[in-house]
Order: structure tokens, then C-alpha cells, then sequence
């Protein structure tokens, strides 16, 4: 893509790649590539773009010449969607009693969701445009932003017990565990290196182990020093989804053990010195309250709860039915939530058929989230 000089006609390029290129007055050149909306700084005096090129907005509808984006003088940004819709999907609240309240979102292909510690913000992984990223909706604000970007496949994010960073894995330098702060600022930091598809679930309580899963097994990663990763269950059974308790005295899991899927809970971090089945007739994800007084677990299309006690020792009651209905497992990760109230559950199903079809998206303000997204 070329800028023109209309005294002289001179030509300069801007990008090696691009089309639909505009200069904006918060300084910034935006312009598409595919079906995506990049934005880079720019100093107009010199026709020189600065820094790195950042994907903004993805899934905008494209022709041969064309895209169907605009934006007004005063930051209003409005684009027609284009992207592959026919596995969207989006995200939902729902009560302990089954009643569903949508979040305003729009489709695309969402994954893994989890609810920020004060229950402001939901971090997602999200498919687009081609890539895997983390990005962060704002429960308040309704606004999805990128936390992480780039080709590689960043997955399973999960938030720092004090909400200001969140941590995921990645396939990027080789695959391996990273963190990045939750407003999106700074470098990607890499906690742990060389396990690509290790997928991070939960932290003890003071924040200083990080517990992880990988290739079947359960393992703790200390943040302090340089102390290797620490083996909690490797077995010949499939063990996934590990759980602290919010007290740290106990860990609920997801194993094969028994030749079907059911979750465990043992006490954390001396695993062998106890062992209660907590599922029955198969279950998995389990997520604990807030509180560390019920314990959840999806069973099929039912998400269920088991009250329990941990005074002097793991105690539980009979597993009981929430509520059921048409949401998604996708078969790697966890696909649902718990609030910290425990009195809502956020949940991932299909996007209504209507919300699939091509529809014009408004952002107001939008000059705003550009200046955060990409510093000039």
C-alpha cells in the first residue's frame, strides 16, 4: 500500500501488505488485510509508519476492492461482519435455577471462558481472522478487547488471584506457559517453556504455584525462584482440569480411573494421603464456590453441585442437578464459569441462527479504544 504526493506524484510506500488504507487524527494509519482491521502509528510529516502493526477488529466482511468498514471524524466506527459464522458461538449467564441472561456479545468463536476475581470481566479465548488469542470482555463497559496478538495459538487463560495478570498457554517460542497484564499492557512474560498444549487451571492460594496440566498428568509450576515444575499425579489414567480449593487444603480433578471420566478430589499438596470420588455416573471440569463450600461439575448437559465440608477432613453430600441445557463441551479445556456469588454460572452454546447472518456492528468512542490498543 502507497501514499501519492499530489503536487509531484511522487509515491512512498506504508506497508508491503494492505488495502483500504486511512490516516486517522489520533495518528494511527489503519487499513485491511484479509478480513481483518490492522492499525499501526504513523508521523504524517515523514509518510513513516512506527512500531508494530496490531489487529483490532476481525470478521469484517470484504470484497474484491472493498471492505465494508467506516469511520467518522469524530471516532465512531461502524462495519458490516463477514466472518465464517456457521460455528459461532457466545457466551451467557445462568442461574442456579436455569434461567439464562445473554451478555450482549457479539458471535464468533469463543473457548474457554473464566470470570475475573471480582467478577468484572470475563477473559476468553477467541478463534479469528486465522488466529487463537486471549481477549477480555468488560462486563461494565461491553467492550471486548485483545490481550494477546500475533500468529501463534495462545489458549486457557486464566487469571492471577489478584486479577492483574492472566496467564495462558501458548504455542509461541516453542510452546509453554506465559503471562501477559490484564490490560493488555507490557510484554508476554514466560513462566514455563518447551510443553506445548499445557494448559493452566488454578493457583494455591497465596498466589505462589501455578497448577497445570499436561499430557495427561497434573503439575505445579512454583513463580518463585527457578525451582523445575513439580509432578502432582502421573499415573497410566488421563487426569485433567485441577482445582485448589480456595483454603488450599484440597484438589478436585477429572480422571479416567475408573474407565469413565469422574471427578476426584484428594488432599493438596500431600495427593496421597486421601482420595473421595465425587462424581457418579461420569462427570468433569469441576470448579469450586468461592467460599470452597459447594463444588461444581459439568455431567453430560447438566451442570451439577456437591455441598461439602472440610473442618477436620473432606466431607460431602450427594450430588444434585442445576440445571440443564443446550451448552457446549468442546472436549479440551473448561467451557463454563462459575461467578464469584456462586449464584450464576457463565455458560458457551451456539449463537442463535439469527446472530450468524451478516449485521452492520456500531462502536462509538472508538478512537478511545484504538489509543489504548495501540500507543501512539
Amino acid at each position: 500500500m502507497e501514499v501519492e504526493a499530489l503536487a509531484t506524484g511522487e509515491r512512498t510506500v506504508l506497508v508491503e501488505r494492505g488495502w483500504e488504507g486511512r490516516y486517522l487524527r489520533t495518528g494511527h494509519l489503519v487499513y485491511m488485510l484479509g478480513g481483518t482491521l490492522f492499525a499501526q502509528p504513523m508521523d504524517l510529516a515523514s509518510l513513516a509508519t512506527r512500531g508494530t502493526a496490531t489487529p483490532v477488529i476481525e470478521g469484517i466482511e470484504t470484497a474484491i476492492a472493498s471492505a465494508s468498514f467506516s469511520i467518522s471524524a469524530s471516532g465512531t466506527l461502524a462495519y458490516l461482519t463477514g466472518a465464517n459464522l456457521a460455528d459461532a458461538r457466545t457466551l451467557v449467564w445462568v442461574t442456579r435455577n436455569g434461567e439464562e441472561l445473554g451478555l450482549g456479545l457479539e458471535p464468533l468463536l469463543y473457548n474457554n471462558p473464566r470470570v475475573s476475581p471480582d467478577g468484572s470481566a470475563i477473559a476468553v479465548e477467541v478463534q479469528a481472522g486465522g488466529r487463537t488469542n486471549v481477549r477480555v470482555y468488560d462486563l461494565r463497559r461491553r467492550t471486548l478487547r485483545h490481550i494477546t496478538f500475533g500468529a501463534e495459538r495462545d489458549y486457557n487463560p486464566l487469571w492471577a488471584p489478584d486479577g492483574n495478570s492472566i496467564v495462558f498457554g501458548s504455542t509461541r517460542q516453542g510452546g509453554g506457559l506465559f503471562r501477559k497484564s490484564a490490560d493488555g499492557t507490557g510484554e508476554v512474560e514466560r513462566l514455563q517453556d518447551g510443553l506445548t498444549l499445557s494448559r493452566p487451571y488454578s493457583w494455591s492460594p497465596n498466589g505462589d504455584r501455578l497448577i497445570y496440566s499436561f499430557g495427561g498428568d497434573l503439575f505445579a509450576l512454583s513463580l518463585q525462584g527457578e525451582e523445575p515444575p513439580q509432578a502432582l499425579l502421573e499415573t497410566p489414567d488421563r487426569e485433567a482440569h485441577p482445582e485448589v480449593s480456595p483454603d488450599g487444603r484440597w484438589l478436585a480433578y477429572t480422571s479416567d480411573e475408573s474407565g469413565e471420566l469422574n471427578v476426584y478430589v484428594r488432599p493438596f499438596p500431600d495427593l496421597e494421603s486421601g482420595l473421595w470420588p465425587v462424581s457418579t455416573g461420569g462427570g468433569l471440569e469441576p470448579v469450586w464456590s468461592s467460599n470452597g463450600r459447594e463444588l461444581f461439575y459439568r455431567s453430560g448437559v447438566a451442570i451439577k453441585v456437591v455441598t461439602v465440608g472440610t473442618g477436620d477432613g473432606f466431607r460431602m453430600g450427594t450430588p444434585r442437578t442445576l440445571f440443564t441445557g443446550p451448552y457446549l463441551d468442546l472436549g479440551a479445556g473448561r467451557q463454563y464459569d462459575a461467578a464469584p456469588d456462586g449464584k450464576r454460572f457463565l455458560m458457551l452454546k451456539a449463537a442463535p441462527a439469527d446472530d450468524r447472518s451478516r449485521r452492520v456492528v456500531v462502536v462509538q468512542n472508538w478512537f478511545e479504544e484504538l489509543k489504548r490498543l495501540v500507543p501512539n
